[in-house]
C-alpha cells in the first residue's frame, strides 16, 4: 500500500484523470489471437489484483500463450520468478 500512496501522491491528477478515461472500455483481448510467438503469463492464485481467471482467458486466447503459476503475489515481485520465464524461454527455444 505503501508504494501505491507514493506513486498516487506522485501524479498529475489532472493527467491521471485523463489516463484513466483513456483506457476505459479497452480490451487487449482481440489482439492477442494474432501473436504467433511463444508467450509465458506468469499468475499467482493468490493475487486478488490481477485475478487467475483473467490470466487463463488471455492465455486461452494467445495462440502459443501458457501460463506460469507461482506461489504467491510476493514471489511475483522478486527476481526469481524470471528464473521461471527464462525456463520457459528456454523450452520453446529447444523446441
Amino acid at each position: 500500500m505503501a508504494r501505491y500512496r507514493r506513486t498516487l501522491r506522485a501524479a498529475h491528477p489532472l493527467r491521471l484523470k485523463l489516463s484513466a478515461r483513456a483506457v476505459l472500455g479497452y480490451s487487449a483481448l482481440p489482439g492477442l489471437a494474432t501473436v504467433s510467438a511463444p508467450v509465458a503469463i506468469a499468475y499467482a492464485v493468490s493475487d486478488t489484483l490481477h485475478g487467475a481467471a483473467e490470466v487463463r482467458r488471455m492465455v486461452s486466447v494467445l495462440p502459443r500463450g501458457e501460463a506460469v503459476e507461482c506461489p504467491t503475489n510476493t514471489y511475483m515481485h522478486t527476481a526469481a520468478v524470471a528464473a521461471d520465464l527464462e525456463r520457459f524461454v528456454s523450452s520453446k527455444i529447444c523446441r
